[in-house]
């Protein structure tokens, strides 16, 4: 088991949830978190129920660990993207103006 999911697992088990999950067959079988409280439905974008549980157990984690959530933020995006920790504006504001010097050229 990947050292995430079980900090999930564990976290799950030890707190109060504020989401449940559901299913609704007849909406093209997907899935949606409920907010217990209120009684509100979110959409999870998914068929698949692991993947549901995943995204369940990570909002029910979020609202209990709020200063975490930067810290983990920034680990995926240095995973995903490692340059961005270095980039800075001048690399984005120059790329942008090199596509919209090419996008005045072709009349767009």
């Amino acid at each position: 088991m990947e050292t995430a999911s079980f900090i999930l697992v564990v976290a799950m088990n030890t707190m109060k949830t504020r989401y449940r999950l559901i299913h609704r067959g007849h909406r093209g079988g997907k899935f949606y978190a409920v907010e217990k409280a209120t009684g509100k439905r979110t959409r999870l974008q998914t068929t698949d129920k692991d993947e549901a549980a995943r995204l369940l157990a990570a909002m029910n984690v979020a609202g209990h660990q709020p200063a975490i959530n930067l810290s983990l933020a920034r680990v995926y995006l240095k995973h995903s993207d490692p340059l961005a920790a270095v980039r800075t504006w001048q690399h984005v504001l120059g790329h942008n103006s090199k596509r919209c010097t090419v996008r005045m050229r072709n009349g767009c």
